[in-house]
């Protein structure tokens, strides 16, 4: 930047006008940039072009600002960016920013144009939140696009910035939206975003779109009763993300005890192209030789790789779904379930499909090791096995996602979506007593116990939850089915008993290409499933399917499976494939790899 003094005029925008100030910053990997004029009287955004080095990222250590000036990238539609690796977002310095803390030293001004707001908001509640409410403008001037909106730092909720939507459709919304969400984070120290769209514009429809693309949704229990002439949609911070490398493809991952510690049913993602039973990928040649479960602990970020002890077999692990309980006999014990797709040995695993089987191990919570139980072999029964929910004296539920491994029947039950998915049982002490507990099925993808002993399955082809009982002899009965605006796979239990699910916003494209190429990332996204405790349940609505994230690939493509932490607000996702993901905590990016798939987001109160 410039480094003359202003003229008494004011002179033009580029000038100082204050000492400048050094001040790191980390990269950002945002499509677009503009300055912030920030006001000390008002909290005022101004955000207008301002050109962009080309030069690499990496030459860039620090900038000098004019203390009340702050670099915020917010992009605008036909506008020429830069690449994304030559952007740069400095945070405010200390003396540029006093919004954090009390409100109590707010300007008639500001006070004026955050109760104009709170009250359109919220004209029952807006002037008692007003003490807690800071004013602030983001305005575009070269679109004639400007975004009013205000801090609430209420006592009982989030400090959330709250914008109003007008002139929203002047953007680029989904750019916006990250760089909105980077805004309140980074330098109002907020901890939501959430924007307020009129219902009666015409714009709505399209809006509304976007948001959803990004991983908005409708907020539905706000801490201030809402204008209905609006509707609210929270921005999912995605941006609070941390991608861990050295875990790939681990399509299912599990939390069993309250130690935090994460397991994990890893493969490699290039393998996975090639072999892919429940996909009908059966390429024997091309799997991988290297599966494995690992554990992640959160409180130490290490990864252990559990090595098999007394395993009889020279075929390795072939994973996918699998299970991890507290032993009955010992409580101190972990049982692992594990469905391993083992090649045939009789004939050619394209017309004979996997031989897929059923192993237990056992091991202690915090051991680098997994010791062998045994195998459950029983192919009328175990036919394409996806996932699998056990218990603690042994016995096992199962899906079985087609009736066929392989040929015609398959195909015509693909092809014209028959009614032929089943869920399997097998005693552990027997497995010549294994058989099929429900037939006819929809869909039968993920499998999970709920805490009502309620067996949970989802439908990865229609996008709907089949709700199951457990009777005497072990056999299921479909009691319900709650549908769903997206298919979805692998299942979890936080704390709470509320499920969390893994969806696929796109799952055709998901299908002919990142599980063909898994360099294209797929969308993903995470559902709540809970209780109905609300006036409705009265009406028939028993339960809540709410979204708590959803990514266009960039963060978590093809997410597979995804488990709450509620202790510490955390959401732990992983996929059935890999991608370049770019890793951030609160203060510096680190580069992505190929191998950063195991996903965790800090979402509190999801």
């Amino acid at each position: 930047m410039p480094n003359e003094k202003c003229p008494p005029d004011g002179g033009s925008s580029d000038c100082v006008r204050d000492s400048p100030v050094s001040s790191s910053f980390p990269l950002c990997p945002i499509s677009g940039h503009f300055s912030v004029n920030r006001s000390r009287e008002n909290s005022i955004y101004l955000l207008t072009p301002e050109s962009v080095s080309s030069e690499p990222a990496s030459s860039v250590e620090s900038l000098s600002l004019p203390s009340p000036m702050v670099s915020i990238p917010i992009p605008t539609r036909n506008v020429s960016l830069a690449p994304p690796h030559a952007l740069i977002t400095p945070p405010y310095t200390p003396e540029d920013i006093d919004i954090g803390g009390s409100f109590g030293s707010i300007s008639a001004k500001q006070s004026s144009s955050a109760l104009d707001f709170l009250t359109t908001l919220f004209p029952r509640s807006g002037l008692s939140a007003l003490p807690y409410a800071k004013s602030v403008s983001i305005s575009s001037p070269g679109l004639k696009a400007e975004w009013e909106g205000i801090v609430l730092d209420l006592p009982t909720d989030r400090r959330t910035l709250y914008v109003h939507g007008k002139g929203a459709e002047h953007v680029d919304l989904r750019e916006s939206i990250v760089a909105l969400m980077d805004l309140a984070d980074e330098h109002l120290h907020c901890e939501a975003f959430v924007i307020a769209l009129e219902k009666g514009s015409s714009m709505l429809g399209e809006l509304l779109h976007a948001l959803m693309y990004v991983g908005g949704t409708v907020v539905t229990k706000s801490p201030l009763e809402v204008d209905p002439s609006y509707i609210l949609i929270v921005g999912l911070n995605n941006g609070h993300c941390n991608g861990i490398p050295g875990l790939e493809a681990c399509e299912k991952l599990i939390q069993p005890r309250e130690s935090g510690i994460i397991y994990l049913a890893c493969s490699n993602p290039i393998h996975r192209t090639f072999w892919e039973p429940g996909t009908g990928r059966l390429n024997a040649t091309g799997r991988s030789l290297t599966d494995y479960i690992a554990t992640y602990d959160p409180s130490t970020s290490r990864i252990t790789r559990l090595a098999l002890t007394n395993f009889p077999f020279i075929e390795p692990l072939s994973l996918q779904g699998f299970d991890v309980v507290t032993s009955e006999t010992n409580s101190s014990e972990l049982l692992l379930f594990l469905i391993n797709h083992r090649p045939p040995t009789k004939a050619p695993a394209i017309t004979a499909g996997a031989d897929s089987v059923i192993e237990i191990f056992k091991t202690l919570e915090g051991s680098s090791t997994m010791e062998y139980i045994k195998t459950i072999y029983n192919p009328n029964v175990i036919i394409t096995p996806s996932d699998i929910v056990g218990s603690g004296n042994g016995d096992f539920y199962f899906t079985n996602n087609a009736r066929s491994k392989t040929g015609m029947v398959r195909s015509s039950d693909a092809l014209f979506r028959f009614k032929s998915k089943s869920i399997g049982y097998c005693p552990y002490d027997d497995q010549n007593q294994c058989k099929i507990v429900a037939s006819g099925l929809s869909g039968a993808s993920g499998i999970i116990r709920g805490p009502d002993d309620i067996f949970y399955v989802t439908n990865n082809e229609f996008g709907e939850i089949l709700l199951l009982e457990q009777f005497d002899d072990n056999s299921l009965g479909l009691i319900d089915v709650i549908p769903t605006e997206m298919p979805m796979d692998k299942l979890s239990v936080d704390e709470k008993g509320h499920i969390y699910i893994a969806a696929f916003p796109k799952r055709i494209q998901a299908i002919r290409e990142t599980l063909n190429n898994p360099s294209i990332p797929s969308a993903s996204a995470v559902f709540r499933l809970t209780k109905n405790t609300g006036h409705d349940q009265f009406y028939g609505k028993k339960y809540n399917i709410d979204k708590v994230f959803q990514d266009d690939g960039k963060i978590s493509s093809l997410t597979t499976t995804a488990v709450y932490d509620q202790k510490h607000g955390v959401l732990y996702m992983s996929g059935i494939t890999s991608k370049d993901v770019p890793s951030k905590n609160d203060t510096v990016f680190l580069t992505g790899s190929r191998s950063s798939v195991f996903t965790i987001c800090q979402i509190p109160n999801a």
